[in-house]
């Protein structure tokens, strides 16, 4: 049985579309959930992830909004919450998080992703 229980959402008749941007942002999010957990932060903190896709962020929070296309990297995203602990989703405003933007928009051009370490 699981153990996850649902809220009462109204079920809408049609797909949610989702864009290139939103699921580069899904990506990214899970990748920094990964990331966080080869720290030596891991363990000792929580995590605040800001986002700058209220589409993302239901996905996050209503499964029943989620694409199914999507679905894998959602779900590895509910198993890295879980085991980190303490995350919490923001909406932050694409104008005030230029730097992550920047980042966003030069890492969608590289063939691979890259760890940095500090």
């Amino acid at each position: 049985m699981n153990s996850f229980s649902y809220p009462n959402y109204e079920l809408f008749a049609g797909p949610i579309a989702d864009s290139d941007s939103d699921v580069a942002k899904l990506l990214a999010v899970k990748f920094v959930l990964e990331l966080f957990c080869e720290t030596s932060w891991f363990g000792k903190v929580g995590l605040l992830v800001e986002v700058d896709s209220q589409v993302v962020l239901n996905w996050f929070s209503s499964p029943f909004t989620r694409p199914w296309r999507w679905w894998p990297q959602l779900i590895a995203i509910d198993l890295l919450t879980k085991r980190i602990g303490k995350v919490d989703f923001s909406l932050v405003d694409r104008q005030w998080n230029a730097l992550a933007y920047g980042l966003s928009r030069d890492g969608a051009l590289r063939a691979s992703f890259f760890k940095a370490w500090w």
